[in-house]
C-alpha cells in the first residue's frame, strides 16, 4: 500500500484546471472548407496524393527526438486564434503526433480513441507564427508509411470546439466530496451556452471512476458511475439547458482510492434525434372472454406490418392492473420481445422500443402479468421509417495506406453513439473485396466474402463505448485496386428484452426456474431471472445454481454495489456462492446461463446461515496454522483501506476451504498489530507448528524502508525495507530471524505492501519456505480498491484459496502446490494491473509509483526454499 511518511504512491498535484487542449475530433481534408492544408516544409520522401493528404515515411536518420525516435517535421503559419487540427495515420507503426508552438511549448498524441494507428491533436493556437508538427514513432527504431493532414483556420470544420483534455492525478490531500468523507475530487469549471453538447469520457486504470457535472446557478446535476457496467469507464452525453457557468468533478467510486486518470471533454452541437413519422393511439378494455396467453392471462392483439430497420417503440398503460407487453413476428416464433415493467417498481406502465429486423408483419400483445386481471388500458405505437443508406465512394490507388500483407487500404471515420448498431456493406467491381470495422480500442470485426460473393463484404457491430469507430476498406490478395462504394447504416440498437419483477427470497428457499425467450437480457447477451434477499453483517450465505440443460452462470450484485460471480463450482451445471456477509441490505442475484440463447429449467437454493452455525470442514493432509495481520486505521495519518478486509478473508478461506482450526488462527487488525503483538503471534505458532504442519504469514498495509549504515548481500542498496505497524516498523532482518524459529515443514509468507520485495532476500533463506510480494523492493504497492481490496496481492491470493481454488488447481488434483498458486498469481498480474504502454508522465524519483502505470507493479515469487511441485495444500 502506498504510504505517506514510508512511501507515496498515487500522488501527485491536484489539477488546477484545464491543460492545453490535446486531441480532437478527426477531420478529412475534403471536408475542409476554406482554410490551409498546405505545410510550407517538407522533407525529401514526401509527396502530396489524390485524396489531398500529405503522405510521408518516417525513415532511418532522417531525424530523431530527444529519446531516438525517427522523425519527420513540417512547418505551418497559423494566427493566434486560430484551430491548428493535425491528423496522423498508420498501420505500419506506432504513430506520436506533437505540435511545437513559436515560444516552443509542446502538445502532443499518441494514441487517439485508444488506438496505436491514430494520433490527433487540435487545439486553438495562442499565439502567431510559424508552428512545427513533428511526426515520429512512439518507440525508437519505429518506421513506415504513414498519412498526415493538416488544417489551420479561423473555424472548426464541423463547427465544434476543440475538446478540453486532461491527464490528471487524485491525490491524498485533494478536497473531498461534499457529504462524502474519503472520496477525493479534482473539480473543473466550464463556461458553456444554452444547447451547447457535452461528451465526457472519464478513464482511470487505478481506481473506480465517477463523473459528475453540475449546473453552478441551480445544482442540476448530472452523474455517472460505471458506464455499461464497467468500472475503469464514466460516461456522460449532455446537452445544457441553459447558459452559464458549470463544474465538472471527477471522483472515485469507493473513499481513499487514488492515482491517474484521462478525462476528454468533447463539445458540440447536440445529436440530432429522429422524429417519429408514424404515430398510432389506441384504447382498450382487457375483460373476460379475451384471447389468452399461455399462462391464462387476458391480451389484445394490435397487427402491423413493418419494415426492415424500422424503429418501433410501444407503450402500454393502465391503472387497473400489472401491465406486460409482447411484440412477436408473425410466422416466426423465436422472434419474440417482451417487457412487465419500464422501471422497478412501475407496475402500470410497459414499453418495448426495437428496431425490426425484417420485413413482415408484427403482432402487438396487449395484456395482464397475471391471469384474471380486467380493465382499461391506453396502448400507443411510435414508429420511424429505416434510416436512409450512406453511400460513401472511393478509390483504392497506389499510394494509399497498406495493410498486414501489403494490400493497399482506406479508413473512413464513422461518428458513433453506445447503443447504436452499425451495418456496413463493402461492393466493388474491380477487386476481391474485404471489410475491417475497427473499435476505439483497435479491436476489429473483418469479412471477406458476404455469402459466397467475392466483390461484396458486410459487417454488423454493436457499439458498445464512445470514441471513434473506423470501416477500413482494402483488398483480399495485395496488388488489387480499383473503385469502390460503401453503404453505412447505423440504427438504434433494441432495447434489453424484458424487465421481469425480482422474486423475493429467504433463506431454505428451494425454487424452481425456467430460463426462457423473452426473460431480461444480461449486459452478456444471456437470458436471466432475477432475485433479491436480505442478510446481515455475520451470517453466511451459500447460494446453489443447479440446472441439466444449460451452462449455469450467478451473478449477485452487494449492496454497495459491488459484484460476485462464479460459473462452474464443480462442473457446467452447477454454480455456487458462498461468502461472509459484511454489509447488510438488500442483494440482488442473477441466475443465467454461462453463453447467449441458453434456456431450460433449473434450482435455486438459498442459505443465510447464522457464522456460528456453519462447520468447519474436514480437510485431509497437514495442519494448518496462520497469522493475519491488517491494519487500515492508522491513526488519521496515512489511514488505507480495505487491509482489515484482506486479513479477514483470508482468515476466513483458509478455515472454510482448508480446516484451520480456530485455535491455530491469530488475527490482528488495526490498534491490534503492535510489535509485540506480532512477535509473540510468531513465537506462538513456532511453538505449535510441527515439521509436517503448515504455516501462513500474511501482512496488508503499509510498508517502508530504513537505510542501513553499509551494504549487505541481502541489502545492496544499503536499505532495510520494514512492515509497518501500529507503533512501530518491523524490518526485513527482525522479520526473518522470527520466522527462523519455525520449525513447520511448509511456510508461506505472503506481504502485500509496499517494497515488499526487499523481504525476499532476507527472508526466504530456509528449507520449506516460500514468499510472494506485492512489488519489487523500490516499487510502491496500489490499492485495489475498485475491487473492494487493500491490495492486489491480497485479492488474488483470496481467489486462489478461497471461490477460485479450482482455477488455481491446474491439473484438478484437488491440490494447489508452490508452482500453481505463483502461476495463478502471476497470470492475474498480467490480466488485471496493465496498461497499454508507457505514458509520459512517468515520476522520476527513487521510488517507481504505479500510480502513474499500473504496469509498474509486479509480483515478486521465490520459492527458493521449496520445490515447484511441493503440495501447500490439499482438500
Amino acid at each position: 500500500m502506498n504510504a505517506m511518511r514510508w512511501g507515496i504512491g498515487a500522488v501527485g498535484l491536484a489539477c488546477l484546471g484545464w491543460v492545453a487542449p490535446a486531441v480532437g475530433q478527426a477531420v478529412e481534408p475534403e471536408a475542409v472548407p476554406g482554410g490551409s492544408a498546405d505545410p510550407l516544409a517538407e522533407t525529401t520522401d514526401l509527396a502530396e496524393d489524390d485524396a489531398g493528404f500529405r503522405v510521408g515515411r518516417v525513415m532511418e536518420h532522417e531525424g530523431v527526438l530527444e529519446e531516438g525516435e525517427f522523425l519527420d517535421l513540417y512547418e505551418l503559419p497559423v494566427e493566434r486564434g486560430h484551430h491548428l487540427i493535425v491528423n496522423l495515420r498508420t498501420l505500419a507503426f506506432d504513430g506520436y503526433v506533437s505540435v511545437v508552438s513559436p515560444s516552443g511549448e509542446v502538445t502532443g498524441n499518441d494514441d487517439w480513441n485508444l488506438t496505436n494507428t491514430h494520433s490527433h491533436v487540435h487545439l486553438i493556437a495562442e499565439e502567431a507564427g510559424v508552428w512545427r508538427v513533428r511526426v515520429a514513432g512512439f518507440d525508437i527504431h519505429q518506421h513506415g508509411p504513414y498519412r498526415v493532414d493538416l488544417f489551420t483556420g479561423p473555424e472548426s470544420p464541423d463547427g465544434s470546439k476543440p475538446p478540453l483534455t486532461e491527464r490528471g492525478m487524485l491525490a491524498e490531500g485533494d478536497d473531498e466530496v461534499p457529504g462524502a468523507p474519503g472520496r477525493y475530487m479534482d473539480r473543473y469549471p466550464i463556461v458553456a451556452e444554452a444547447g451547447e453538447h457535452l461528451t465526457i469520457d472519464l478513464t482511470s486504470q487505478v481506481f473506480d471512476t465517477v463523473v459528475i457535472l453540475e449546473r453552478d446557478a441551480t445544482g442540476e446535476r448530472w452523474e455517472n458511475d460505471d458506464f455499461q457496467s464497467r468500472q475503469d469507464l464514466s460516461h456522460l452525453s449532455v446537452t445544457l439547458p441553459e447558459a452559464g457557468a458549470y463544474t465538472l468533478t471527477v471522483t472515485s467510486f469507493n473513499p481513499k482510492e487514488v492515482g491517474a486518470y484521462d478525462l476528454v471533454v468533447q463539445r458540440g452541437t447536440p445529436p440530432p434525434k429522429p422524429v417519429a413519422d408514424h404515430r398510432e393511439e389506441h384504447e382498450g378494455t382487457l375483460a373476460a372472454g379475451d384471447d389468452q396467453r399461455d399462462d391464462g392471462a387476458y391480451i389484445d392483439r394490435y397487427p402491423i406490418d413493418g419494415q426492415a430497420g424500422e424503429e418501433v417503440t410501444i407503450d402500454l398503460h393502465s391503472r387497473a392492473f400489472d401491465t406486460f407487453l409482447v411484440l412477436r413476428q408473425d410466422g416466426n416464433g423465436s422472434a419474440v420481445w417482451e417487457n412487465d415493467d419500464i422501471a422497478a417498481g412501475n407496475t402500470n406502465h410497459s414499453q418495448i422500443a426495437v428496431t425490426l429486423p425484417a420485413d413482415g408483419r408484427y403482432i402487438i400483445e396487449a395484456g395482464s402479468y397475471d391471469r384474471g386481471e380486467t380493465g382499461a388500458y391506453e396502448l400507443t405505437v411510435s414508429r420511424i421509417a429505416p434510416r436512409e443508406t450512406e453511400l460513401i465512394e472511393g478509390v483504392l490507388v497506389d499510394g494509399d495506406a497498406t495493410h498486414r500483407r501489403g494490400e493497399l487500404i482506406d479508413w473512413i471515420d464513422l461518428p458513433t453513439e453506445p447503443g447504436q448498431v452499425v451495418e456496413v456493406f463493402l461492393n466493388s467491381e474491380d477487386f476481391d473485396t474485404y471489410l475491417i470495422l475497427q473499435t476505439p480500442t483497435g479491436a476489429t470485426l473483418e469479412n471477406d466474402d458476404y455469402e459466397g460473393d467475392s466483390s461484396r463484404s458486410h459487417a454488423v457491430l454493436t457499439i458498445e463505448r464512445p470514441g471513434v469507430h473506423r470501416v477500413g476498406v482494402t483488398t483480399f490478395e495485395p496488388g488489387m485496386a480499383g473503385a469502390y462504394t460503401v453503404d453505412v447504416r447505423i440504427t438504434a440498437a433494441p432495447d434489453p428484452r424484458a424487465q421481469r419483477d425480482s422474486t423475493l427470497l429467504a433463506h431454505g428457499d428451494n425454487v424452481r426456474g425456467d430460463l426462457a425467450y423473452g426473460d431480461v437480457q444480461t449486459d452478456r447477451g444471456t437470458l436471466a431471472d432475477r432475485y433479491s434477499f436480505d442478510a446481515q453483517a455475520g451470517q453466511r450465505v451459500v447460494i446453489d445454481l443447479t440446472s441439466s440443460a444449460f451452462d449455469t452462470f450467478l451473478e449477485l450484485t452487494l449492496p454497495d454495489g459491488q459484484r460476485l460471480h462464479n460459473d462452474d463450482f464443480d462442473g457446467s451445471g452447477h454454480s455456487r456462492l458462498s461468502f461472509d456477509v459484511e454489509q447488510s441490505g438488500p442483494y440482488r442475484l442473477t441466475a443465467t446461463s454461462f453463453g447467449p440463447g441458453q434456456i431450460g429449467d433449473y434450482r435455486l437454493g438459498l442459505q443465510v446461515l447464522q457464522r456460528a452455525d456453519v462447520p468447519i470442514p474436514e480437510v485431509p493432509g497437514r495442519r494448518v496454522h496462520g497469522l493475519f495481520i491488517g491494519i487500515s486505521d492508522y491513526g488519521g495519518f496515512g489511514d488505507l483501506p480495505f487491509c482489515v478486509e484482506d486479513a479477514t478473508r483470508l482468515h476466513d478461506s483458509l478455515r472454510d476451504k482448508f480446516g484451520m482450526q480456530p485455535d491455530d488462527a491469530i488475527l490482528l487488525t488495526n490498534q491490534k498489530a503492535t510489535m509485540q503483538a506480532v512477535e509473540d503471534a510468531l513465537h506462538q505458532i513456532a511453538q505449535r507448528a510441527s515439521a509436517d504442519d503448515v504455516v501462513v504469514v500474511f501482512y496488508s498495509g503499509h510498508g517502508g524502508q530504513q537505510p542501513i549504515e553499509q551494504h549487505t548481500a541481502q541489502d545492496p542498496d544499503a536499505k532495510d525495507e520494514t512492515l509497518v505497524l501500529i507503533d512501530g516498523e518491523m524490518t526485513d532482518d527482525a522479520f526473518s530471524e522470527l520466522m527462523d524459529e519455525m520449525q513447520a515443514g511448509t511456510q508461506l509468507v505472503i506481504l502485500d505492501s509496499c517494497f515488499a520485495g526487499g523481504f525476499a532476500k532476507d527472508v526466504i533463506s530456509a528449507p520449506g519456505r516460500m514468499g510472494l510480494f506485492s512489488s519489487e523492493e523500490d516499487v510502491l504497492s496500489m490499492v485495489a480498491a475498485r475491487f473492494q481490496a487493500g491490495g492486489y496481492l491480497a485479492m488474488f491470493i483470496d481467489e486462489a484459496f478461497g471461490d477460485r481454488r479450482e482455477d488455481a488447481d491446474l491439473n484438478s488434483d484437488r491440490m494447489i502446490t508452490a508452482l500453481e498458486l505463483s502461476h495463478y498469481v502471476s497470470a492475474r498480474y498480467q490480466e488485471v494491473l496493465v496498461q497499454p504502454k508507457p505514458i509520459d508522465q512517468y515520476l522520476e524519483t527513487d521510488e517507481v509509483n504505479p500510480g502513474v502505470n499500473l504496469g509498474f507493479q509486479k509480483l515478486v515469487a521465490d520459492r527458493g526454499g521449496v520445490s515447484p511441485n511441493h503440495v501447500l495444500f490439499r482438500w
